[in-house]
């Protein structure tokens, strides 16, 4: 990130992101069930943007 320093305090905004490989889906036995037959992978994806006041 980037450190902002004011007279009152220290501003530091970020971007930070988590992606995952795998795929977390553990399907049910029954490949008919109605929990996890119509869905094809389960996948982490996320992107933070975090503000820091010091």
């Amino acid at each position: 990130g980037i450190d902002f320093y004011t007279e009152y305090f220290k501003f530091s905004p970020s971007i930070r992101g988590v992606f995952a490989i795998t795929d977390e889906l553990v399907p049910d036995n029954d490949p008919t069930s109605p929990w996890t037959a119509n869905i094809d992978a389960l996948r982490t994806r996320g992107v933070f943007v975090n503000f820091t006041f010091e």
